[in-house]
C-alpha cells in the first residue's frame, strides 16, 4: 500500500490534472491573453506535477518519471523525429493514465481523501 504522503501527492495531482485538461478542452487553441483563473489552474498543475518527484513508492516513482520525461531533442520536420516525438507522447499518456487509475483506486478505498476540483 502507498504511504500517506504518496496518496496526498497523487490525489493533489489528480485534481490538478483534471482541471488542467478540462481548461485545455474548454478553451482550445493558443492565445497570448491567458485569463488569471487559467494561470492559477496552470500553476496548480505544474506544482502538483513537480510534487510527483517526491513519491516514496518505487512504482509511483517510475510512473512519474515516465509521465514527465525530459523533452526529446528531435527535429519534428523529419518523419523519424516526428515518429520519436509521437512515441514519447504515447508513453506519457500511458503513464498518466496509470497514475490516474491508481488515484481512482485510492479514492474508492479512502473516500475521505477525495479532493474536489
Amino acid at each position: 500500500m502507498y504511504s500517506q504522503n504518496d496518496k496526498a501527492i497523487l490525489m493533489r495531482w489528480q485534481v490538478a490534472k483534471v482541471r488542467s485538461d478540462w481548461r485545455v478542452l474548454a478553451k482550445p487553441g493558443l492565445r497570448d491573453d491567458i485569463p488569471p483563473e487559467d494561470k492559477v489552474i496552470q500553476a496548480e498543475y505544474y506544482a502538483a506535477r513537480d510534487a510527483l518527484k517526491h513519491f516514496e513508492d518505487k512504482e509511483l516513482v517510475t510512473l512519474a518519471e515516465q509521465a514527465h520525461p525530459p523533452v526529446p531533442d528531435v527535429n519534428l520536420n523529419t518523419s523519424e523525429g516526428y515518429r520519436r516525438w509521437c512515441q514519447v507522447q504515447q508513453h506519457i499518456m500511458e503513464a498518466e493514465l496509470k497514475l490516474l487509475a491508481i488515484s481512482r483506486e485510492i479514492e474508492d478505498a479512502f473516500p475521505h481523501l477525495k479532493m474536489r476540483a
